[in-house]
């Protein structure tokens, strides 16, 4: 089985609405996503929050968001995407007062 490892980062400012969040978008060549990581920085501590969507429908979580503190949280999908194109768009949104935080995202895709 071949492999395609995508990566990213999201940097979400502090304030940043649940109801506007920031995003990047991810665009594989490939279409089963094996598995999605997201890694938290020291300092987030529940602060900030993120998760994956395809065609404006979350994916990763199904309901809610993940957050964390220095971690990464690594979900299993095995999921057929929509396309091509694919894409994978990561969203994220703050409660935090003070800094912008940066969160990396690890895709893992196979043929």
């Amino acid at each position: 089985m071949s492999v395609q490892l995508l990566s990213g980062q999201l940097t979400v400012p502090p304030l940043t609405s649940e109801y506007n969040p920031v995003y990047i978008d991810l665009w594989p060549s490939v279409r089963r996503l094996i598995s999605i990581s997201f890694e938290f920085p020291p300092g987030c501590m529940g602060a900030v929050k993120v998760r994956a969507l395809e065609g404006g429908r979350p994916i990763a979580p199904q309901i809610g968001w993940y957050y964390g503190d220095s971690g990464i949280k690594t979900v299993a999908l095995s999921r057929l995407l929509e396309g091509p194109p694919y894409r994978i768009t990561i969203q994220g949104y703050s409660t935090a007062l003070d800094y912008p935080h940066t969160i990396a995202i690890y895709a893992e895709l196979s043929w």
